[in-house]
């Protein structure tokens, strides 16, 4: 969910051994627990344009040269209104997600939720499980 992903904080992200990542994500729509609810996310070496890992350290590396420091607060925060120069200390929402998206593909209908759908049963149809 992008408002899930858009209440992730920084230091529920560790780095494993094996470049793997491991997010520990523990509020969103669904999880409200302090035990929180743990992702491992592999690297994809044979489809390096395709590794979730491989986009991650691109956007901290992005983050980085643009002085973003991204150690505290919230892994994806919101820019601020009007022209969007500063950063917001709260969470990206899921209408946020929706607006960026008719801004970047604006002859396409598309929503965070149906984005999400549309990805997961791609993932399906090529044999994730």
């Amino acid at each position: 969910r992008a408002g899930d992903l858009g209440r992730a904080l920084a230091k529920e992200v560790v780095r494993l051994e094996d470049s793997w990542l491991l997010f520990n994500h523990t509020v969103g729509k669904t999880i409200r627990s302090a035990d929180g609810q743990l992702l491992v996310v592999p690297r994809v070496d044979d489809e390096p344009s395709l590794c979730p890992v491989a986009a991650f350290n691109r956007y901290v590396g992005a983050c980085r040269d643009a002085g973003i420091d991204l150690r505290l607060g919230y892994l994806f925060p919101p820019t601020s209104p009007p022209r969007h120069l500063s950063l917001r200390d709260a969470p990206f929402s899921s209408s946020a997600a929706t607006k960026r998206l008719t801004i970047y593909l604006p002859d396409e209908d598309l929503t965070s939720h149906g984005s999400r759908a549309g990805a997961a049963i791609t993932l399906l149809m090529l044999g994730a499980s």
